[in-house]
């Protein structure tokens, strides 16, 4: 059996129950995983995830942290977005809801502002559909 906080230590140690004999693992220490170990420790866990998105949080989340965000309204919304993917691809794994996981109140904000992104970015594509190239080159790396 595994602990959620598991997940999040960078320090996992089995833990013996002498009344059951059962071993559960648990998270020790303030210390968390990073990125790399995340990556690492999906991968020998076989579970797949869109590694894109979690570059992007990791890149924003730094610049919160030692800097400052600058970000606009529309960026935030991709920011939740890719959270609110991997948030769903990752739950099958733990074998939780993400709506238990998140409650209800969350799941919803999260659910409106992917939809509202989602169809922002529809139309962005769309649109550009329309554009008129003038260079071949330009078209093909949009």
């Amino acid at each position: 059996m595994v602990q959620m906080k598991c997940y999040l230590k960078q320090k996992i140690v089995p833990q013996k129950d002498t009344n059951t004999e059962h071993i559960a693992w648990v998270g020790l220490g303030k210390k968390t995983v990073d990125v790399q170990e995340i990556k690492d420790r999906l991968k020998a866990l076989n579970i797949s995830i869109n590694e894109n998105n979690l570059n992007t949080l990791q890149k924003i989340r730094n610049d919160i942290e030692h800097y400052y965000i600058q970000k606009t309204g529309l960026n935030v919304k991709e920011l939740i977005t890719k959270a609110f993917h991997l948030i769903i691809e990752f739950c099958p794994y733990i074998k939780h809801e993400p709506v238990k996981l998140l409650g209800k109140d969350y799941w919803q904000i999260m659910l409106n502002v992917a939809k509202i992104y989602d169809e922002e970015r529809k139309m962005c594509l769309e649109n550009l559909k329309n554009v008129l190239w003038k260079y071949k080159q330009v078209e093909d790396n949009i």
